[in-house]
Order: structure tokens, then sequence, then C-alpha cells
């Protein structure tokens, strides 16, 4: 729980707001109290009610492009050695092939995603794994 509310919302809340958690995700900051979400891009503060939020999903975005070009520079390589390349050549390639296919494997990107009745696109939360579960997890405790 968050002792003291910040100025910027001070005026925002009501009676028997309680401000719960405050979160750092990405390029805003939101903090969810007993009653709803305050959500703030750049200098703009917008507050979502729980019971208005339709959806919410965790997604990611998985590199998988960067293995198949590593797989094919490792496919050129191979070429290559057939045709007598220099071996240079060769190792640059593998080399180049085997960080493409280590970055494929481990980057990824994560949000979350809440449809909001009212709202013409969803908005996205990126940030920390542990801090997105999080907030995943109070907003469908709060929800309904």
């Amino acid at each position: 729980m968050v002792e003291i509310a910040p100025p910027e919302l001070e005026k925002y809340l009501t009676r028997d707001e309680i401000i719960e958690q405050e979160f750092k995700l990405g390029n805003c900051k939101v903090w969810a109290t007993n009653k709803r979400l305050f959500i703030k891009m750049g200098k703009r503060i917008q507050d979502v009610d729980y019971n208005h939020i339709s959806s919410v999903g965790f997604e990611q975005k998985r590199y998988y492009n960067l293995i198949g070009v590593g797989v094919v520079l490792f496919i050129i390589a191979w070429i290559f050695g057939n045709l007598k390349a220099p071996g240079e050549s060769i190792a640059i390639l593998c080399l180049v092939g085997i960080i493409c296919i280590i970055l494929g494997i481990f980057l990824k990107k994560e949000w979350l995603e809440i449809v909001v009745l009212g709202f013409s696109t969803p908005i996205k939360f990126e940030g920390s794994r542990s801090d997105l579960d999080h907030l995943l997890k109070i907003i469908r405790e709060k929800r309904f």
C-alpha cells in the first residue's frame, strides 16, 4: 500500500479511495487503487474503472526470424565451404549465424494488454515480468 498519495493524484482520489500499488511500466506510471487504475503517460492521467475492463491478457513476441537468418547463414557457409571459399569468410558467416540463433532463442518482448469499454484501442503496458504479473493479478481480483 502506498502511504502518501502522489500530488498529481490527490485531486482525483475519492474519499474512501486508497492507492494499493504503484508501478513504473515502460513509458507510463500506473497506480492501482481499491476502485480503479490511474495511468499516467506523459502529462496525461487517465482513470479506468476495473468494471470497464472487458478483457486483459499477457502477450509476448518472440524473434523466430533471427533463428531463420542464423540457419540461412549456416547454409550459405556450407555452400561457400563446398566452393572452396576462404576460411575467414566461412568463420564469419558461422559466427554471425550463431549470434543470430542465440538472440532468436533468448530475445522476447512481453506486455500486458487491457481492453477498456469506450477506448478505441487496447492499453499496453511493458515492464518487468513480475510487475506485469502483479498488475494482472490486481486487475483480475478487482474486476466485477
